[in-house]
């Protein structure tokens, strides 16, 4: 949220409100770039999805240097505007994420057979991230991203333990979501080593690194699966 106070740490002239979370962010942010980049090798719609989401994670860190670091940049309107913004790719991620899914939420094997009703899931995950992004704004609250993870973390769990056995890298994705799924709880306990560099944020992106090399690897252990199934 905009803050009230200078209870940040100053570098000479430059005030930065949550030191921790603007390197964390950066992280986020250059492992996003990173991990991209070394997927842009792989073809495949499968792939795609899964790079488009680490991508929006990117994209969302990337707001979140000037959100966590450097609000005072901004107007307490111009700080909404950009925090909506990128924050608005949190749910953007989650669709990419939840459609790369479908066919294991529906509990249907990807054996290269048309899945029914995959078309109306899509809309589903479109309209869901709409209606999110929607009340980011409307709310000024991060409630509404919170809701949304935990329904796709839900979802992803429920995937990837029916796809453990027959796809290879559905266990690392699991533990990719389980690992999602505690940075949540890390986000609703407030606590912290030290008020400025390591608060319970800092750890939830931490977790979030974390996150994100797993289903850089499950992503790419599935890959040929995928690729052989549409041969």
């Amino acid at each position: 949220m905009y803050p009230v106070d200078t209870s940040g740490l100053f570098f000479g002239t430059v005030y930065i409100h949550e030191p921790g979370g603007l390197v964390t962010n950066l992280l986020i942010l250059f492992l996003s770039v990173f991990l991209v980049a070394k997927m842009r090798g792989l073809q495949g719609s499968w792939i795609a999805k899964w790079r488009m989401f680490l991508l929006c994670l990117g994209i969302a860190s990337f707001g979140g240097i000037f959100t966590h670091g450097l609000p005072l940049l901004f107007t307490e309107e111009e700080f909404y505007l950009v925090w909506g913004l990128k924050n608005s790719f949190v749910p953007i991620g989650n669709f990419f994420a939840s459609v790369a899914l479908i066919p294991f939420i529906t509990n249907r094997k990807n054996d290269g057979r048309r899945v029914r009703g995959r078309k109306l899931w899509s809309v589903f995950f479109a309209a869901k991230a709409m209606a999110v992004i929607f009340l980011l704004f409307y709310t000024r609250t991060f409630i509404p991203a919170v809701v949304d993870l935990a329904v796709t973390y839900f979802l992803a769990i429920v995937a990837t333990v029916g796809m453990r056995g027959y796809i290879p890298g559905a266990s690392v994705l699991l533990a990719a979501f389980l690992t999602a799924v505690v940075s949540g709880f890390m986000y609703l306990t407030p606590w912290h080593f030290d008020p400025h560099w390591f608060t319970n944020s800092d750890a939830v992106h931490i977790m979030v690194l974390v996150s994100m090399v797993l289903i850089y690897k499950g992503a790419c252990e599935a890959a040929p699966h995928f690729e052989s199934v549409k041969a």
